[in-house]
């Protein structure tokens, strides 16, 4: 019996420099991608999610007393409401990050970049639902990768971002300047090929 292949071993190689192996890990990943389910790509998101985004990190609270209060209606109705809460009203009532919390620069083959990879692809080409976090942590890291010191990280998040503008528009803090970005990359990969 046939093993699928390693999501993490291909997306280790969808940035390979050499160009015959960046194209088949980038073939065997979208086709073992393509060959699951909406149910197992679904699962896929939630196994790697919590190496793109770790859980918050939550301090122990304090042991309630015996006859502990059951929770205030407003508390409760907060909490539905942020459950239907749009993506612009989440954005418009977070404070703004701090410089702690920017995207730092990360290697493709961490646990991080592999995760950027592989959530990417399943968000860009299969359409993966993920929550407004997920898809915001995951527009910051792959602007991030555009200032990658790999010419291959930059390309691969251009593809990435252009091919699924409408996904990450949302969560993009200067589309138009994303856009210039872009245009510029492709002008050069043109001229790049035109002087070969």
């Amino acid at each position: 019996q046939l093993a699928p292949p390693s999501l993490s071993f291909l997306a280790r190689h969808y940035c390979d420099p050499t160009e015959e192996v960046q194209a088949a890990a980038r073939a065997l990943l979208e086709g073992a991608l393509q060959r699951m389910t909406p149910q197992m790509r679904q699962r896929v998101v939630e196994a790697w999610t919590p190496r793109l985004v770790p859980p918050p990190h939550h301090p122990p609270q304090p042991t309630p007393p015996k006859a502990a209060a059951a929770p205030a209606p407003s508390a409760a109705l907060s909490r539905r409401q942020l459950l239907t809460t749009t993506t612009t009203e989440l954005h418009a009532a977070q404070p703004p990050a701090s410089p702690a919390e920017k995207p730092l620069p990360f290697e493709l083959t961490s646990a991080h970049g592999v995760a950027v990879l592989v959530l990417g692809v399943l968000v860009c080409r299969f359409g993966a639902e993920v929550d407004p976090r997920i898809h915001a942590a995951l527009t910051s890291s792959l602007l991030a990768l555009l200032d990658s010191p790999s010419e291959e990280g930059r390309l691969a998040a251009a593809d990435l971002l252009s091919k699924a503008y409408l996904v990450w528009r949302s969560h993009l803090p200067q589309p138009a300047a994303l856009i210039r970005t872009l245009f510029n990359y492709a002008a050069a990969a043109a001229a790049a090929a035109a002087a070969a």
